[in-house]
């Protein structure tokens, strides 16, 4: 079977956009109340566009490192195969490559949120699509979740999941989660995916 044409007849079928993410398992940061930092919001444009921050090598400095810091604590990835699965009880689904680099995380993490994107939210989706870009978690302002996982403020909804199975078909894995906590947080368009590329309604 040619892999490349089903994949274009595939692609006919337009999709939403999420972003799946959680806290990486065990991970410690020495000397920064991480949790407080993140709740009053020192990724948002505010905070990132005041004086003070912008131009001072110190404030430079410090916003550098607390970006660094939290890309290494958190992981995440741009998916196009979310689904619902079940109501009762409430299960979601989406689907993981067995080469992704995200794969052991979800594997050993319990606890997700799942992010459903905006069309506001391309810059997002894109950052999040590519595993080694260290400057994805500056793009927009985020909190955490009851499980600690990040819910990005600009999406049109968030599912905060408890991991429920993990199944390994050909040359993905699916990823069932029971929904713990969700919401609406937004009236905007949804972000699309149509024969390869981010499109709007």
């Amino acid at each position: 079977m040619d892999q490349r044409k089903l994949r274009d007849c595939l692609g006919l079928f337009s999709t939403g956009i999420i972003i799946a993410c959680a806290r990486k398992k065990n991970f410690l940061i020495e000397k920064i109340d991480a949790e407080k930092i993140l709740h009053n919001k020192i990724f948002s444009e505010k905070i990132l566009n005041n004086k003070l921050i912008r131009e001072t090598t110190l404030g430079k400095s410090l916003m550098q490192k607390l970006k660094e810091i939290f890309a290494a604590e958190f992981f995440g990835m741009t998916i196009n195969s979310f689904a619902s699965v079940s109501l009762k009880p409430p299960l979601v689904s989406f689907c993981i490559d067995n080469k992704s680099a995200n794969l052991k995380f979800f594997q050993k993490n319990k606890f997700f949120s799942l992010n459903i994107l905006s069309e506001s939210q391309q810059e997002l989706a894109s950052g999040f699509a590519t595993p080694k870009n260290s400057k994805k978690w500056g793009i927009e302002a985020y909190f955490l979740g009851q499980n600690g996982s990040p819910i990005f403020e600009n999406s049109i909804a968030f599912f905060e999941c408890k991991k429920h199975k993990i199944i390994k078909i050909g040359d993905h894995h699916i990823l069932i989660g029971e929904v713990i906590d969700f919401a609406k947080l937004s009236e905007a368009k949804p972000l699309l995916y149509f024969q390869g590329k981010y499109n709007k309604l």
